[in-house]
């Protein structure tokens, strides 16, 4: 009987543990899909196309945006604002 509990009590907390990783992960993907919303819209009212950067090493990801698309197209820097790299 003992062994049948400790059972149960194993699978509860690998199933606690695996939840709190279940939400960081919904947790990152709300913040993802919130900042590329972010960026449509200010490309929509700046006119200025926006990128996501992904850093070589893969921890962390920011906006981008060209800072004068007349005379530099192409030229990218980082986003001011809640997605830039700076925050």
């Amino acid at each position: 009987m003992l062994l049948v509990i400790a059972f149960f009590v194993g699978l509860a907390l690998a199933s606690l543990s695996g939840g709190q990783a279940r939400r960081d992960l919904d947790h990152s993907a709300a913040r993802l899909v919130s900042s590329l919303k972010w960026a449509r819209e200010r490309a929509v009212l700046t006119g200025r196309r926006h990128r996501l950067a992904v850093s070589q090493v893969g921890d962390s990801a920011w906006l981008e945006d060209e800072a004068d698309p007349l005379d530099e197209p192409g030229v990218f820097a980082p986003s001011e604002g809640p997605w830039g790299r700076a925050s």
